[in-house]
């Protein structure tokens, strides 16, 4: 795939259009996310709520472990922000910009192309669901808790050929091969 697109858009927060992509459950949507995010910057944003989060008398009903999942999830925010961010480990490598600088929420597996992006989703559109059941396990109270911050948005693409429609940011168009 042809990525020289994505060193002539902005270096900050943008918005990029994934449209008919395809996942591996078989399900076809339109995708919009905010793309030249950081994860540590979620998770900075994500820990602040999930502090200052006062659980309602009906929250507290359905997830009567509701605080000990706040308190596991604080923990977790913190070891990932006390980690450094680490260069990317093989076998991905950055993609760069017209500048020569890594591009924030994308790069590229050495060994067979396969390019990821990442960033918060915005908006989804189903086109075609999978027609795969989902798990009946009931929603935990971490999850609740997850879904109330940006890391809970938080998504990865993995974009080879055949598997997108075209990818929109900026004016740019970029077709699947």
């Amino acid at each position: 795939m042809d990525t020289t697109v994505f060193g002539k858009i902005r270096r900050s927060s943008t918005f990029l259009s994934i449209l008919g992509y395809k996942a591996a459950d078989g399900s076809i949507s339109d995708y919009l996310i905010n793309f030249h995010v950081s994860y540590m910057g979620a998770v900075e944003e994500s820990k602040a709520i999930i502090v200052g989060f006062l659980p309602t008398a009906d929250e507290l009903d359905r997830f009567p472990d509701i605080m000990a999942a706040r308190e596991a999830l604080i923990d977790s925010f913190n070891r990932t922000l006390s980690s450094t961010e680490e260069p990317l480990k093989a076998p991905y490598v950055a993609v760069l910009d017209d500048d020569g600088k890594p591009i924030k929420g994308i790069k590229r597996h050495a060994g067979n192309g396969e390019v990821h992006l990442s960033g918060l989703i915005r908006h989804k559109r189903v086109i075609e669901a999978s027609g795969k059941t989902k798990s009946a396990r009931p929603m935990s109270a971490k999850d609740y808790l997850k879904d109330l911050t940006p890391v809970g948005r938080f998504r990865q693409f993995k974009l080879t050929p055949g598997n997108f429609r075209e990818i929109r940011v900026e004016g740019h168009s970029l077709a699947s091969e």
